[in-house]
Formats: structure tokens, C-alpha cells, sequence
């Protein structure tokens, strides 16, 4: 598989939201879980990169893994950060952004989430 869809979210319901639209939309791509903490130093911060950025390389080495759907739930000033280490591990990253103005309302599990190529 040349696929993955990475999940960094902090509670199971959000990984399970996110299984539900990759249900819904039929995506082959195989889920990977990285539970992400509270970060209270930046310390913690760029040792989580770190992990990211370490895993992601070694899935695309060993697996051949080309694509990652990025779910994600991080602080927005922590995105920019992941973004310009995952540009040079993977050929291809869509960040799969929540659509939090359909929360609440009656909207099916596969409207979301917009893939934003990067």
C-alpha cells in the first residue's frame, strides 16, 4: 500500500470521527494513530515532529508508502512546523481539514473533511 491516512488527534472519539469519514469515502489508505499530548514546552513540541517525521520515513522506506492524508489535531501554529518536515520525507501530503462549520449540523460523515493538497 502506497497509502496512509496519519491521525493526530488526542482522544479516541476524534479517531473515530475520523474512521467514519474514511469509511464513508470508501479510502483505502491505511490508518495510523499518533495519540498527540498537551505540549508544554517547545521541547515536547519538536520531539513530537521528531516522532512524526521519524515514522513517516521509515513507512515510506520500508513500505514504499508515498502519500499521507494528514488528519489532524494540533494547535494551528504547530501545523507549519509539521508541514515543512513531512514535504521532505513524503512525495505527497493532503492535509484533510475539518470542517467545523458543519459540526453540529446534519451533515453525513463524508462532508467532514476537505483534502487540501500541500
Amino acid at each position: 500500500m502506497d497509502t496512509v491516512a496519519l491521525i493526530l488527534v488526542s482522544q479516541e472519539k476524534y479517531l473515530l470521527n475520523v474512521l467514519d469519514y474514511m469509511k464513508a469515502m470508501n479510502m483505502k489508505a491505511r490508518p495510523i494513530w499518533l495519540k498527540d499530548e498537551t505540549f508544554d514546552t517547545n521541547e515536547q513540541l519538536m520531539g513530537y515532529v521528531k516522532n512524526v517525521v521519524a515514522l513517516l520515513l521509515r513507512i515510506h522506506t520500508e513500505n514504499g508508502v508515498r502519500r499521507v492524508y494528514l488528519f489532524c489535531g494540533l494547535p494551528d501554529n504547530v501545523l507549519p512546523l509539521l508541514a515543512a518536515n513531512l514535504v521532505h520525507v513524503m512525495d505527497n501530503v493532503v492535509f484533510m481539514e475539518y470542517r467545523k462549520d458543519l459540526q453540529g449540523k446534519e451533515a453525513s460523515a463524508g462532508e467532514m473533511y476537505t483534502p487540501l493538497l500541500m
